[in-house]
């Protein structure tokens, strides 16, 4: 991914479901609670710390730094970080409506997560035939699908965006007609 942000790398990589920054957010609010939470405790009852369990004073002192530091680190990923490629990101301006509604559209799939797009769609394939034929759509997706997989990796990903935007225009289209 880094390659791709320095423009070393053409294409995005070849994601799944979730990708690093929905891993981090996840992990980075799990070690959040956890340091928040223990040096939160630390603070409130600073006798039974230092007093009970025996910690040395200067730990109270160590809790608040690392608490404020915490709530300083965690504001600024929410703030900078996580609201620009989630919400404020040149595709997602001026939001990403996912999580009022609860689903994102073929395209943004497609480009987002292509290789979860294409394990969906070979599993719906395999695993009930008979929509092939129920529904050409799906027929043409999956026969793309396997068509692209057969392709190096960078090809792969840049003739899934070109799909994506093929996609966007005949919606755009159905849409104007």
């Amino acid at each position: 991914y880094i390659k791709y942000l320095l423009g070393i790398r053409k294409v995005p990589p070849d994601w799944d479901e979730y990708i690093w920054v929905d891993k981090f957010d996840f992990w980075a609010v799990g070690w959040g609670m956890l340091a928040i939470g223990i040096t939160g405790w630390m603070l409130w009852l600073p006798e039974v710390f230092t007093g009970y369990l025996g910690l040395p004073p200067e730990t109270i002192q160590i809790a608040y730094l690392m608490h404020s530091d915490e709530a300083v680190l965690a504001l600024g990923w929410i703030a900078l970080v996580h609201m620009y490629i989630v919400h404020y990101g040149p595709n997602k301006f001026p939001m990403d409506w996912i999580w009022l509604s609860g689903t994102a559209s073929e395209v943004e799939w497609i480009e987002e997560r292509p290789r979860s797009y294409r394990r969906i769609i070979k599993a719906v394939a395999e695993n009930e035939p008979h929509l092939l034929e129920k529904y050409p759509f799906l027929k043409e997706r999956y026969e793309f699908v396997l068509e692209v997989e057969k392709l190096p990796e960078e090809e792969m990903i840049k003739r899934m965006h070109e799909y994506a935007h093929h996609l966007l225009e005949k919606e755009v289209e159905g849409r104007t007609a």
